[in-house]
């Protein structure tokens, strides 16, 4: 009743509760304040032990955050765990609601995260963890790095592209708060495969290209997180509240939920 309710503990003291359960069972001898609280942190382990269990059983898993300020001008930063059971069916584990004085930066962010995915013994079950994704991502944004930052990469680029009739675009980097920067970077890396890689072979650099084989994983990862980032921009559309949104197949649907 205390959790589901969101009672206080000392609810056990309250004259009309303590009037009710003598009502109800006469024999019952309510639990103190204290003794109450402990019963609910033992409660909360329990589930937390169960949840640490199924969590074990899952091969990927995708988290959120949500950060907000109390009437006290306190920060909280909560993170839930959201992945496909072995029944194809959403699971969610809310990993836990941290304060958070620290400055709102990605920085800070990820150390709340990486502790909390440890905690749940869930940081192998991460992007940054997958064999290769995370090796072609550093590669990616490695490349970008160079011709975002050096002006005879970005003049070299130029030249191919006009040469070869595609149109100027210049490379985009990925933000750390922002997933579907990641989305946009790798595409754009695909788009501008070629002139970017005849650029590149054409300057003094140690840079290492991406392969054939990266570049069809990069095109595989685009082919997943397309339906993600559709959904991602429609759901943030100013002119549209999302309770309004009514995707065309269960497959959208899905992916809107996550």
């Amino acid at each position: 009743m205390v959790i589901k309710d969101t009672q206080p503990f000392t609810v056990v003291e309250d004259e009309g509760f303590r009037e009710l359960v003598q009502k109800l069972d006469p024999t019952y001898i309510l639990p103190t304040r204290q003794a109450l609280k402990n019963m609910v942190a033992a409660k909360y382990q329990e589930t937390k032990e169960k949840g640490k269990a199924e969590m074990q059983k899952v091969v990927a898993v995708s988290l959120i955050s949500d950060m907000w300020t109390s009437i006290n001008m306190d920060a909280y930063l909560a993170v839930t765990c959201h992945y496909i059971d072995d029944h194809d069916k959403l699971g969610t584990v809310l990993l836990g609601v941290e304060k958070f004085p620290n400055s709102h930066t990605a920085a800070n962010i990820a150390q709340v995260k990486t502790t909390l995915m440890e905690e749940w013994g869930i940081t192998d079950k991460s992007f940054e963890h997958t064999p290769g994704l995370n090796d072609m991502r550093t590669k990616s944004r490695k490349i970008v790095a160079y011709f975002r930052t050096s002006t005879t990469a970005k003049e070299r680029l130029t030249q191919v592209q006009e040469r070869t009739g595609r149109p100027t675009l210049k490379m985009i980097q990925e933000v750390d708060t922002r997933w579907n920067s990641t989305f946009h970077m790798l595409d754009r890396l695909h788009q501008q495969r070629e002139p970017m890689g005849a650029a590149l072979a054409s300057l003094n650099t140690d840079l290492t290209p991406l392969t054939s084989q990266e570049y069809e994983a990069i095109r595989e990862c685009l082919r997943v997180l397309s339906p993600f980032h559709q959904a991602t921009v429609e759901l943030s559309e100013e002119k549209r509240v999302s309770g309004s949104s009514h995707p065309t197949d269960e497959y959208a649907a899905t992916c809107c939920g996550f």
